[in-house]
């Protein structure tokens, strides 16, 4: 009996360990951008014309790697829920990102 609650305590343990490890990979991963050196180092508004879609934007103001960071920033700055096209007239606030 003694010797079957020991293996629980351990088969337990070890489901414990693999949970903490689970969801500390997960924390990391959600929250990449605040280790990879990319910060905001100021912010410009421009305006907004003609309907334009958000990646046109994105391919003036960031590169490849800081696409998300600053399409994420946008719509949170922007107070926007997507922003697959912007309409034309409007003005938009945008982060210039840079590497440390």
């Amino acid at each position: 009996m003694e010797m079957i609650k020991i293996k629980f305590k351990k088969i337990f343990l070890y489901i414990l360990i693999i949970f903490v490890s689970f969801l500390v990979i997960t924390a990391f991963y959600f929250n990449r951008y605040k280790f990879s050196g990319v910060n905001t180092i100021k912010y410009k508004m421009i305006s907004i014309e003609h309907e334009t879609d958000i990646n046109e934007i994105a391919l003036k103001f960031s590169d490849n790697t800081t696409r998300s960071k600053f399409i994420s920033e946008v719509e949170k700055i922007n107070n926007m829920d997507s922003l697959e096209y912007i309409p034309g007239n409007s003005v938009l606030i945008v982060p210039i990102l840079e590497y440390e």
